[in-house]
């Protein structure tokens, strides 16, 4: 999953017009243009697996990120 397909998914949540903009100043040379994990090893070594969905985490740092800068949280519409 893309970095941009995450913000999606917290604009989303959020119910609050964002424009996203790149700032190609910001970017910097030495960053890996894509960057693929996989999880395997892990779970071949501990056993893990994930048991909070992504939406869930996502709601929760949005909800975290609300109560820390003082906002209530408004449903999406």
């Amino acid at each position: 999953m893309r970095l941009s397909d995450l913000l999606d998914r917290l604009i989303a949540l959020s119910g609050v017009r964002v424009e996203v903009h790149v700032d190609a100043s910001r970017l910097r040379p030495a960053d890996a243009p894509v960057l693929v994990g996989d999880p395997g090893r892990l779970r071949a070594a501990t056993g893990w697996e994930p048991t909070i969905p992504l939406e869930r985490t996502l709601a929760d740092l949005l909800d975290y990120w609300r109560e820390r800068v003082g906002l209530r949280a408004t449903p999406a519409s």
